[in-house]
């Protein structure tokens, strides 16, 4: 299915649009790269993610839309009192992945 880049323009909009709702004044949103974006925050916002999401997936524009998560909190270092960026992002970016993997086998043709 190819929705065009118009289509896949206004997706990440929509996407940037639910993290930085999700996030408000709670967090920071970057976005990494073409259709990749990390939120970060002191507290969770893996609930308000989900809700944002849950929200905007039930609104068909056009095409179906549906966003991979991956979820990871800062655990300090036991040599240093500062969390590692790069393991926190590691483990985040395997939990996206899986969840990825999770989102195409639910909505594969053959499951629809």
């Amino acid at each position: 299915e190819h929705y065009g880049h118009e289509k896949g323009d206004e997706a990440i909009i929509r996407c940037a649009q639910v993290f930085l709702r999700a996030a408000g004044k709670k967090g920071t949103v970057y976005r990494t790269g073409g259709d990749e974006f990390m939120c970060m925050s002191d507290v969770s916002l893996e609930e308000d993610i989900k809700r944002e999401l849950e929200i905007e997936t039930q609104s068909y524009q056009g095409y179906p839309f549906f966003v991979a998560i991956g979820f990871a909190n800062a655990d300090t270092n036991l040599d240093s009192d500062s969390p590692d960026i790069k393991q926190i992002i590691t483990r985040a970016d395997k939990a996206m992945y899986e969840n990825k993997l999770t989102l195409k086998a639910k909505h594969s043709p053959q499951n629809r």
